[in-house]
């Protein structure tokens, strides 16, 4: 747990230099006075502002800040000399030693493997961190087309080399049933390069989840459908949030519901990065496409589980399909 090969300063700046390097977010829509509507901040700051599965719904609990910090976090990717060469986010699912985050995670900006040597890390955001080496490659893949923009198979489910020893990592169960139009969500991902217009001074801490609520807006009949199981939504996103999990609230306890995938943008489309504050828009591609947990994606949560190594002394949650 926090060891110094990540220390706090060495890896910020290693996380922001390869996040330069990448698209900058996708914001949707504004607010009245004509700034950004970004709604995401700090879980530390925003929690008792995550209402779902209503406005009116009770925020997040401290106790429930807590298990998303150790439950939720970064894959992080090393080459053979040890420097960070992606970073994009991933959750514990099911038991201590299993995350799924998105297939793309595991490949370079061109869709292309990494070098030989490199290594994959789960690393949570609880303080000090516990940072775990994956057992591999993941055990379960989609069968990603990198051409294929909101590809419904991008995810991935893969084993960690030892368990996450924390009080708090005890991971949410899945929900796997549709979400409706006009569904209230939380998003949660690690370190988004996240501007306050109002309070320059502000930063994101890359060492606290970032959240906040999202809606499944309802579509108007000329836009297509987006491949199930996923679905369009709100939430603004950058790169770094891929693999973040969404939260759902069902009959009281919180539940993973899906993965954020993409964020609606496309650099071949001219424009398309400066985007920024447009309304929601599946045409102009002013959304984020969040992948539910059903079809293949479902299948292979099964499937590793039945692979899942027992340990001895393990704090784990029972977290069935439901």
């Amino acid at each position: 747990t926090g060891a110094p090969a990540f220390a706090c300063g060495v890896h910020t700046t290693a996380i922001q230099a390869v996040e330069k390097t990448l698209t900058s977010a996708n914001i949707i829509g504004t607010k009245p006075d004509g700034t950004l509507d970004d709604g995401r901040d700090n879980i530390t700051n925003n929690y008792s502002e995550l209402r779902i599965p209503n406005a009116d719904s009770p925020g997040f609990t401290l106790e429930e800040v807590k298990r998303v910090r150790a439950c939720t976090g970064y894959l992080i990717v090393l080459n053979a000399q040890g420097k960070m060469i992606r970073s994009s986010s991933a959750e514990l699912i099911e038991n201590n030693m299993t995350i799924m985050t998105t297939a793309h995670s595991f490949k370079d900006k061109y869709g292309k493997d990494f070098p030989a040597g490199a290594t994959f890390y789960f690393q949570n955001q609880e303080e000090p961190y516990v940072r775990v080496e994956l057992a591999g490659l993941p055990e379960r893949t989609g069968n990603l087309n990198w051409a294929v923009v909101d590809d419904p198979n991008d995810y991935a489910v893969a084993h960690l080399k030892s368990p996450v020893k924390s009080k708090y990592a005890r991971p949410f169960a899945i929900f796997t049933g549709t979400m409706a139009e006009n569904s209230r969500f939380v998003t949660v991902s690690s370190y988004q390069d996240v501007n306050f217009p109002h309070d320059p001074g502000k930063k994101i801490d890359p060492s606290i989840p970032v959240t906040q609520v999202a809606e499944v807006p309802p579509l108007d009949k000329d836009t297509p459908n987006p491949w199930p199981p996923g679905y369009y939504t709100t939430a603004d996103l950058q790169p770094a949030a891929s693999g973040g999990a969404t939260l759902v609230r069902v009959n009281g306890e919180l539940m993973y519901s899906g993965i954020a995938v993409s964020s609606g943008r496309s650099e071949e489309i001219p424009g398309m990065r400066s985007m920024n504050g447009r309304p929601f828009s599946v045409v102009d591609h002013s959304y984020s496409y969040v992948l539910g947990i059903a079809g293949g994606f479902k299948d292979a949560i099964l499937a590793v589980r039945a692979t899942t190594p027992a340990t001895k002394g393990l704090i784990f949650t029972e977290t069935p399909l439901q």
